[in-house]
């Protein structure tokens, strides 16, 4: 089977399961349905295992089953867990190595040490004066679990109104310490707001 991949996962509403590339390899009774089960490493279990939850898909073109809400709350921080995914033909032939992939739960938010406002300083400003551009310096960004996908900065007026002149923009991956500095005037003439 082919198919992308999660490591880490923040809940397991809405996580769901994909997958393509099973094939009944003599083309005769082709495929009949999916088995899908998520499974949790257990040593002294006869199998290696324990099953927490399966579910079955019907029909070769349903390639996917969402995982239920009800079992995020049994997952543990940091396990990895493993879905396990078996094709069956017409023929009552199931694949004896199911395709699989592994993932942790993560529910930890990422860490942002320090924020001020204005570019370029170590202080926080209470007023910028009209001649600097809005922007903000900000200490790394960490997160010990599954570690950062993702930094945005934003410009707003209090901490309910965060993004209200300038909405929330990514910055790279690899900036989760910096500086940014955008012109309000340039902001405003891309969304329309001067």
């Amino acid at each position: 089977a082919t198919g992308v991949s999660r490591p880490f996962v923040s809940s397991v509403e809405g996580l769901l399961v994909r997958w393509g590339g099973f094939v009944d390899a003599h083309g005769c009774s082709r495929i009949r349905g999916y088995t899908v089960s998520l499974r949790q490493p257990s040593p002294s279990a006869p199998d290696g295992y324990t099953l927490l939850w399966t579910a079955s898909a019907v029909g070769e073109t349903n390639t996917s089953v969402a995982l239920p809400a009800s079992l995020d709350a049994s997952l543990e921080v940091g396990v990895r867990y493993s879905v396990h995914v078996a094709a069956t033909s017409h023929a009552g032939l199931t694949a004896t190595e199911a395709a699989a992939f592994t993932f942790a739960v993560d529910r930890t938010p990422p860490v942002v040490e320090t924020v001020f406002d204005g570019a370029d300083t170590p202080l926080d400003l209470a007023c910028l004066p009209a001649s600097l551009p809005p922007g903000c310096t900000w200490s790394a960004a960490t997160d010990e679990g599954s570690g950062v996908l993702m930094v945005e900065w934003a410009i707003g007026t209090s901490r309910e109104n965060a993004s209200n002149v300038q909405p929330y923009t990514r910055v790279a991956v690899d900036a989760t310490t910096g500086s940014m500095v955008r012109s309000l005037a340039e902001e405003w003439e891309r969304t329309g707001k001067g």
